[in-house]
């Protein structure tokens, strides 16, 4: 899992990690400055007695990871998700279909912004499925790439930097040959968060 450009106790998520259960996960927006909301939700799971038994009468500790894109440029930067935003997330959540798109993490997401003097283009929020007997592998995805997305199958460009006529993409990559190294944003302003996790129902 991808969790830059800030994570919170995303290491717990790697392979060897000792760690076999997480209480939740967050995924939000805000840069650097989102990760607070962490907070929020373990205040939600406190209140709820989840988590994990520290031996002491009425206390747990819920195991929350976090992970922030880098969205800060689009729209108001001073307008950052905070604790309280995250425990109201956690009120509202369902069991309902997961809405995609320009929503929740994805609503500041966007694609093909390395080079300055193209505009990108809309990222978001994008989940799928697949049940395989009593196992349901599921994936929620989230796209804020400096470059472009490009479709394996074909290697035709699907979404990225937009020509300033408007008439297809720029092709970050051919772009990037032909600038001086000093042309383009630093990636660490892309993020992609990538969830696999299996379920049994």
């Amino acid at each position: 899992m991808d969790l830059l450009p800030v994570s919170y106790l995303g290491v717990v998520l790697q392979p060897v990690s000792p760690v076999d259960t997480i209480h939740a996960m967050l995924l939000t927006g805000g840069g650097v400055l989102g990760l607070p909301a962490v907070a929020g939700v373990t205040r939600y799971l406190q209140e709820r007695k989840v988590g994990f038994d520290w031996g002491l009468p009425e206390f747990r500790i819920p195991l929350v990871v976090g992970g922030v894109i880098a969205d800060n440029e689009v729209g108001d930067p001073r307008i950052i998700p905070d604790a309280d935003a995250a425990y109201q997330a956690c009120e509202d959540a369902s069991t309902r279909p997961i809405e995609e798109g320009n929503v929740g993490v994805g609503a500041g997401a966007t694609i093909g912004k390395m080079l300055k003097e193209y505009k990108g283009m809309k990222g978001g929020l994008g989940s799928a499925s697949l049940r395989l007997g009593e196992v349901v592998i599921g994936a929620l995805v989230v796209i804020n790439a400096v470059g472009d997305i490009v479709d394996w199958r074909t290697g035709k460009i699907v979404a990225g930097a937009r020509r300033p006529d408007g008439k297809g993409f720029v092709n970050i990559v051919e772009t990037l040959k032909k600038l001086p190294r000093t042309g383009c944003n630093p990636p660490a302003g892309s993020t992609i968060l990538p969830c696999e996790a299996p379920r049994w129902w």
